[in-house]
């Protein structure tokens, strides 16, 4: 990580290329999955942006067909701490375009949105109570589609812990 003024500047990245054959289907695909990110804290303050793109293409060997499609995301978290209580934003921007027949795009955009409070009872990081609010909407790129919402509130608990032991 690097370190700027006694605040905190954590980098990530990760990359993954590689193929898959599935001679079931006479189908060979090549994929790329790509991430980069930072997160910041200050304090009982923290930010966090990640930028990912996964990509793929296919090709029928019998017929020399090609297929791709690529999604990408940006994610934004926030979250402030206080005391036993954690509250969380969460937005995430994604877009996917495929083109299975290798002529005609299909494009969808995805926006979402989170809103959480965490409560730890204990110290103990492995232990929380949470409530959370999550919308999602998609959105298809072709002539009079409409945006196809979802909403969910989600309670629970969670529970980290070796049970093998």
């Amino acid at each position: 990580y690097f370190s700027y003024a006694s605040e905190k500047v954590n980098p990530d990245g990760t990359t993954n290329p590689g193929t898959a054959a599935n001679t079931a289907v006479n189908l060979d695909t090549k994929y790329t999955y790509i991430t980069i990110g930072a997160k910041y804290e200050m304090g009982d303050w923290f930010a966090a942006l990640d930028n990912s793109t996964f990509s793929a293409s296919k090709v029928n060997l019998a017929a020399s067909t090609p297929g791709d499609s690529v999604q990408n995301s940006l994610v934004l978290n926030a979250g402030y701490t206080m005391d036993k209580m954690t509250y969380k934003l969460m937005y995430d921007t994604s877009t996917f375009t495929s083109t299975p027949d290798g002529s005609t795009a299909t494009k969808l955009a995805y926006v979402g949105t989170s809103l959480a409070a965490e409560y730890r009872p204990t110290t103990d990081k492995n232990f929380r109570y949470h409530l959370a609010y999550t919308t999602l909407s998609e959105k298809a790129d072709t002539a009079g589609a409409a945006a196809k919402v979802e909403n969910h509130l989600i309670a629970g608990v969670r529970l980290n812990a070796d049970f093998l032991k």
